[in-house]
């Protein structure tokens, strides 16, 4: 995992996306996924700043590995 300070400078709004397409030279934006991956679901782990969730211990199918935005990883948990 990132430590925020490691994106202290990332603003999603003023990135350049790309048009949907993957091909050298483009800046990335994509998300890694392992559909089977299963986890139980931790209120104090969750990143936003609220920990309000009615899923609090419940176990899910499927989990975010990676992210990468304009380029740039903003999430990693490989």
């Amino acid at each position: 995992q990132l430590s925020p300070a490691a994106l202290s400078d990332f603003n999603p709004v003023t990135i350049e996306t790309s048009p949907g397409r993957i091909y050298e030279g483009a800046s990335a934006d994509l998300c890694l996924v392992d559909p089977e991956a299963r986890w139980t679901i931790d209120q104090q782990a969750l990143l936003g700043k609220s920990k309000n969730t009615p899923f609090g211990g419940w176990e899910a199918k499927g989990r975010v590995l990676m992210t990468l935005c304009g380029g740039r990883v903003t999430h990693d948990s490989l």
